[in-house]
């Protein structure tokens, strides 16, 4: 169990924050208090947990293979709550057959999603 005591003055991005993981750490954050901007493919996927915790959760359309859209999540951050505290690195990726059948552009998506947007996120 997170500490309701430091999560209200830090900020999270969650990436991925509609299922899985993302999802149970958002609604985990949130709960405690704290402050989440969900950068997700779909935001209309959080209307239910916005309508909750309208204040505290702000979802960002955000692809994290494309720097412009998580440039996007980052001034959420930003002009929402302040600066970027903490980020839940949850987006994913996977491909599904042997390697030497995988197609190549799977392949190049699979590490775009799981290493790339790691280096992105960094440089915000």
């Amino acid at each position: 169990m997170l500490s309701s005591t430091r999560l209200t003055s830090i900020p999270f991005t969650v990436t991925g924050a509609n299922s899985g993981a993302g999802k149970a750490v958002t609604e985990e954050v949130l709960s405690q208090g704290g402050n989440v901007v969900a950068a997700v493919r779909n935001p209309s996927s959080l209307s239910e947990l916005q309508a909750k915790y309208p204040k505290q959760l702000v979802p960002v359309k955000c692809d994290v293979t494309i720097q412009e859209d998580v440039d996007a999540a980052y001034a959420a951050v930003k002009e929402h709550f302040g600066n970027l505290t903490a980020v839940w690195n949850n987006a994913g990726y996977s491909v599904v057959a042997e390697i030497e059948a995988a197609p190549i552009d799977d392949a190049k998506a699979l590490f775009d999603v799981s290493l790339v947007y790691r280096f992105l996120y960094d440089r915000c």
